[in-house]
């Protein structure tokens, strides 16, 4: 009792949906449409969230809608390019299943094709149909197509991040020197309170400045000052030849990848005594102490920004697609061939009598019975198969202009 209450409620549901306005073709089109009109929206509020971030868009047309270091920009922009490609691919599947849609035949542009011994493509995007199909269509189906370029070349340049980098040097100071008392007349405010400063002294810690200055890319500081307070030697019989003198060996001034790559400092401070730091020819230290860190935040931070010529660019071509899919959803009222099942379905419910028993003839043999006037039965011919390759099945020019594209 429950399969059949179930079949019949099935059985309901498929008539209902067979005859509503949008059955077949046209619900992929009323989604295709609904995606396209969800995208417009998601588009315009790109534009106001940009607008009212900051101080909003700038003569050029440029907003700032994020700043931070250069990792937190990096990991946002990768999530808005995310979101911008979803959109995009549904948005450019929608209007590809509307051309399909355009570029699909009636069954009287069949008709008429097959009685002047044409053939046309069904179930795939073809110029050779937009010649045969009405002319309105076609121009649909080409509005589709060129829109489609400007959307590939500007959205995902719409929102774009600006890396800010800093050129800096590590500059090694004797704690007790000149230097080191104007680096300590400076505020000494703590780290983390300097986030929104600009040009400010910043004491770091050796494992706070290991931690920011070995990147690839330094944004947010300047010149880093490390403070030396000692120096050791390898022992050796004749202690007479060691310089114990800081001034000896300092101010000295390296470069960063080189102070990382080679000689990074251990956790207590210590880091092997840099080579050709001078030319002295007594004996070199092995390893040098470090005590602390001084820097200098500037304050320009990384950020991601929108371009709002970009994003009119695509409003405009987002809102040209969305009219061409409600126009074909509400004026097109014509059963189009848009799948091989169509095309079956139509013939079986009304055989064409040009073509009736001639199934079983290749393309080939099939254009040519139109103009033989002999009494063949053709009806009597069988299909032999044979081994073909994919590219002869579909044909050689959809298959290099399937890997062109």
């Amino acid at each position: 009792m429950i399969r059949k209450a179930l079949k019949a409620v099935d059985d309901s549901y498929r008539l209902r949906l067979r005859q509503s306005r949008f059955h077949g073709w046209r619900m992929g089109v009323l989604l295709g449409t609904c995606v396209s009109a969800f995208v417009l929206l998601c588009n315009i509020a790109v534009v106001v969230v940009g607008s009212q971030t900051g101080s909003g868009y700038d003569r050029d047309g440029v907003a700032t809608v994020m700043e931070g270091n250069e990792a937190t920009v990096s990991r946002w922009n990768t999530v808005c390019h995310i979101f911008i490609n979803a959109l995009s691919t549904v948005l450019l599947s929608a209007s590809n299943y509307t051309m399909q849609v355009l570029n699909a035949p009636t069954r009287q542009e069949m008709d008429r094709a097959h009685t002047s011994g044409k053939w046309l493509d069904i179930g795939l995007l073809s110029v050779h149909n937009l010649r045969i199909i009405s002319l309105k269509r076609a121009a649909l189906c080409l509005i589709l197509a060129a829109s489609s370029l400007p959307l590939h070349l500007f959205y995902n340049a719409s929102i774009f991040k600006i890396i800010t980098m800093s050129d800096y040097e590590i500059v090694l100071l004797d704690r007790h020197s000149p230097a080191w008392n104007y680096t300590r007349s400076l505020n000494q405010t703590s780290l983390v309170g300097l986030r929104n400063s600009e040009n400010t002294s910043v004491r770091l810690t050796n494992s706070e400045w290991t931690s920011i200055y070995n990147a690839p890319a330094i944004t947010r500081y300047g010149d880093l000052f490390l403070l030396i307070d000692q120096i050791s030697y390898k022992t050796r019989p004749d202690v007479t030849q060691f310089n114990f003198s800081l001034s000896e060996y300092f101010p000295q001034h390296i470069s960063g990848p080189k102070l990382f790559s080679s000689y990074k400092p251990s956790r207590e401070g210590w880091s092997p005594f840099l080579e050709g730091l001078n030319s002295t020819t007594a004996p070199l230290p092995e390893s040098m102490h470090i005590v602390e860190g001084w820097t200098t935040e500037s304050g320009r931070n990384s950020r991601i920004q929108i371009s709002l010529y970009f994003m009119v660019v695509v409003l405009s071509f987002n809102f040209l697609k969305l009219t061409v899919m409600v126009s074909v959803l509400m004026m097109e009222t014509s059963e189009y061939i848009v799948t091989l099942g169509d095309a079956a379905a139509s013939y079986l419910e009304r055989p064409e009598d040009l073509t009736e028993g001639r199934s079983a003839l290749e393309l080939d043999q099939m254009l040519l019975s139109f103009d033989n006037e002999d009494a063949t039965d053709y009806s009597k011919v069988i299909w032999q198969p044979r081994l073909r390759r994919y590219c002869s099945s579909i044909g050689y020019d959809k298959t290099w202009t399937a890997i062109i594209a």
